[in-house]
């Protein structure tokens, strides 16, 4: 077997070059997305990129010098006891099959990572996840998913439009980022460990050239948005065609704001500029936002959201959200 070192990535113009290339040569994303395009959104549009500088890890062959495997890392940022923690969302394992030992060395070297930072893997291969549990990450992998009826369908259940609340009248919806001058301060401290919300952060998560993502926002008079729910097109159960919610943030304690932006989807689809005719919600055990909610179908679901803690956040409490980690990067 041949031999291999393993490197921190230090991101050169030169080195961007080549993992692209080798990035390339291993799998190719969807059609019109190159992975120049992606290593731009993750290091050079990330607003966070300034509170970690780590990229990741490569392989290189030991006597040709050529890479053969890599696993990123894309800065971040959360949230706890209102203080800023900054944290790396693993992404894109990839070793070439010959070079299997010099995966491992990357795990160990994530291993070590995970000592001093934060570290958020949300797309793990299968034969990853168990090795992630044994490295001491913590696993939050079931979720309830709930269907909801939009447009004629909506209208065709009795009261159904009834049971989400109108927003209130000094608020007004907005579908830009650009209607949008500040995020609101929450109306009190957010507990437990969970994601940062800026307006930077949410114009490069709308930028992903992965996703498709629409916004549905509430603004008040002066332009602060005060809660939000992010959706992408999706399938889900195999053959439904819906508007999946893949997070919602409110600055209001409850959840009326919420709430009230699903009402107006609910009775005004085309919002979204693309009439689906339904709606799904992703919540974790956690996430009690949704379980008063008039669904009309609701089912339990495994993702893969697995966090590496430090030993100063290993009793911190958890607040998931499906658009975490690389999953929509």
């Amino acid at each position: 077997m041949p031999e291999a070192f393993v490197q921190e990535f230090h991101d050169t113009p030169d080195q961007r070059v080549e993992l692209a290339e080798f990035l390339e040569s291993t799998g190719r994303l969807q059609q019109g997305i190159s992975w120049h395009r992606r290593l731009a959104h993750w290091w050079d549009e990330n607003p966070y990129t300034e509170l970690e500088s780590m990229r990741g890890y490569i392989a290189r062959d030991r006597d040709r010098g050529r890479i053969v495997g890599f696993a990123g890392a894309i800065p971040h940022a959360y949230m706890h006891q209102g203080g800023v923690i900054p944290a790396l969302l693993g992404t894109t394992f990839r070793v070439l099959p010959r070079y299997a030992r010099a995966g491992l060395s990357i795990l160990m070297h994530m291993r070590d990572l995970g000592q001093r930072l934060m570290v958020v893997q949300t797309t793990p291969l299968p034969r990853l996840q168990d090795v992630l549990i044994k490295m001491g990450a913590r696993a939050l992998t079931q979720v309830t998913r709930r269907i909801y009826p939009l447009g004629a369908f909506a209208s065709a259940q009795a009261s159904f439009l009834d049971s989400w609340p109108d927003l209130p009248k000094d608020l007004r919806i907005v579908l830009h980022l650009d209607q949008v001058l500040e995020i609101a301060r929450p109306e009190s401290q957010q507990h437990g460990l969970h994601r940062a919300v800026s307006l930077a952060g949410l114009r490069w998560q709308l930028n992903s050239p992965m996703q498709r993502l629409r916004l549905l926002g509430a603004v008040d008079q002066s332009g602060r948005m005060t809660s939000y729910l992010l959706l992408r097109p999706a399938r889900v159960l195999r053959f439904l065609d819906v508007w999946e919610l893949v997070d919602a943030w409110s600055s209001r304690v409850g959840e009326g704001e919420l709430y009230a932006l699903t009402g107006a989807l609910a009775a005004d689809p085309t919002l979204l500029g693309r009439s689906r005719c339904w709606l799904s919600t992703v919540a974790f055990p956690s996430d009690v936002i949704w379980q008063g909610s008039p669904a009309v179908f609701q089912h339990r679901e495994t993702v893969c959201h697995y966090y590496l803690l430090p030993p100063c956040l290993h009793d911190a409490q958890l607040s998931p959200v499906l658009a975490e980690g690389d999953l929509l990067l």
